[in-house]
């Protein structure tokens, strides 16, 4: 689970994060060039097979709800929780909430065991305010930083 010695990636992550302090942990998780990286998300990634990556010198970054526990060996741990879903991933590498979301009030979760705290701005016909409301929190809430879902501003679903 949390481990106490960085990965090339959780150090690089965490440098570029401790020079530009609104942006999220997540905003750099694609930034694969840098490093052999190999995020795995969508349905639940710890249910899909990991076993060769370490094997052929990728680091692993998953991004998951947070409903199970991720097994030994993952390097970057990122945890998204639904409102209103029964998660139990507590801690890791970064806690990152889309917001403002009805039933996910991030004050919930600042004494959570995480590095990293990040908001999105939740996407729809309210992008504009909820860009300026998630700018807003983590200027008066400094724990935690803005992060954009990159895939919908460049059109990937």
């Amino acid at each position: 689970m949390k481990k106490t010695e960085k990965t090339p990636y959780a150090i690089f992550a965490t440098q570029i994060l401790s020079e530009h302090p609104v942006l999220g942990a997540a905003s750099f998780i694609t930034l694969k060039t840098w490093l052999l990286l190999r995020k795995i998300s969508g349905r639940n990634p710890l249910m899909q097979n990991r076993s060769s990556l370490h094997e052929n010198g990728f680091e692993i970054a998953i991004e998951t709800n947070g409903t199970l526990i991720p097994p030994d060996g993952i390097d970057w741990i990122c945890v998204s929780p639904k409102a209103n879903a029964d998660f139990i991933l507590q801690q890791g590498d970064e806690l990152k909430i889309v917001y403002p979301q009805p039933g996910m009030d991030p004050a919930m979760h600042k004494d959570l065991e995480f590095d990293h705290f990040s908001l999105q701005p939740m996407d729809g016909p309210n992008l504009k305010k909820n860009i300026e409301r998630t700018v807003q929190y983590c200027l008066k809430h400094p724990q935690w930083r803005m992060s954009l879902q990159t895939h919908k501003f460049l059109g990937i679903p």
